[in-house]
C-alpha cells in the first residue's frame, strides 16, 4: 500500500521544509504540507487535515508535525479517534529526509519509530565533534 506523508507546522515551516528536502533528494511525491497561518484558526486547519485523510484514505498515512503540544499537534490530534494515521511530533530535517526515503522499505509502525531515532541521533555539538572542545566552564 501507498504511504502518504502529510507534514503540519506552525507558519510556512511546513511547506518551507519540504521545499528544502527536495533540494537534496529531489520531488517528493505523496506528501502534502499544512501551516498554521496568523489568519487562520485551529478549525480551519483541522479541515484541511481531515480532507487531505478523507482524499487519500486508500493510502497509509505518517503525519510529521513541528511541535509536541502546539496547535498543529493539537489539529493532528483530534484527528486520531476518527482516521487510521500515525503521527510524530519534532520535525526536521533529517527527519523528512529519512521518513521520505524509507517509506516504501518500512511498514507504518516502523516507519514512525525511525522517525523518532533520526530525531534522536540528527543533533551534533560541531565544536565537541571538530576541535574536541567540551565546556570549560561546567
Amino acid at each position: 500500500m501507498k504511504k502518504l506523508i502529510i507534514v503540519v507546522s506552525h507558519g510556512r515551516f511546513a511547506q518551507e521544509i519540504v521545499k528544502s528536502a527536495e533540494m537534496i533528494i529531489g520531488t517528493i511525491h505523496d506528501c502534502h504540507a499544512f501551516s498554521l497561518t496568523p489568519d487562520m484558526g485551529i478549525e480551519q486547519l483541522v479541515e484541511k487535515i481531515e480532507n487531505c485523510l478523507k482524499e487519500n484514505e486508500d493510502k497509509e498515512v505518517i503525519c510529521l508535525i513541528d511541535l509536541f503540544g502546539g496547535t498543529p499537534c493539537f489539529s493532528a490530534m483530534s484527528l486520531l479517534d476518527r482516521y487510521d494515521f500515525k503521527a510524530v511530533t519534532g520535525l526536521n530535517l533529517a527527519m523528512l529526509i529519512e521518513v521520505v526515503s524509507q517509506r516504501s522499505a518500512l511498514d507504518l509502525d516502523s516507519l514512525a519509530n525511525h522517525a523518532i531515532e533520526v530525531l534522536q541521533n540528527s543533533g551534533t555539538y560541531l565544536n565537541e565533534y571538530i576541535l574536541g572542545e567540551v565546556d570549560k566552564n561546567g
